[in-house]
């Protein structure tokens, strides 16, 4: 699937508007910052909008119909200044999961630039 058709299939998942909102602001602001790129995957174990630092799977966006599950995936916690307790202070409804990995529903544009702006902060 080419990544046109699988963006918009991880599209079609939402129904809130300003999900869908957040959704395209990823897209396009993600790239936007150094060393990342976005990947979007429809197939296997999960079906999300994968963002890599250096090559490295590092966070995912998972469209659902109200919200985005924001994934820190344990190669961004190895490598950065990354971790619960700062990603919990950005983004209060953030979750740390048995496997070490940090979790947040997030529905708004603002909570995306946010995540960019921690992003960008653990270069």
């Amino acid at each position: 699937m080419k990544q046109g058709e699988a963006l918009r299939a991880l599209y079609a998942k939402i129904e809130a508007e300003d999900v869908a909102c957040a959704f395209w602001c990823a897209v396009l602001e993600m790239p936007r910052i150094s060393d990342i790129a976005i990947e979007a995957e429809t197939h296997g174990y999960m079906s999300s909008l994968r963002i890599k630092r250096g090559g490295d799977w590092c966070f995912s966006l998972a469209p659902a119909r109200d919200w985005l599950l924001f994934y820190v995936r344990r190669p961004e916690l190895k490598r950065s200044k990354l971790d619960y307790a700062r990603v919990k202070s950005v983004l209060s409804q953030s979750e740390e999961r048995g496997d070490g990995e940090i979790t947040a529903r997030v529905s708004s544009e603002q909570e995306i630039l946010t995540i960019c702006d921690l992003i960008r902060d653990t270069v």
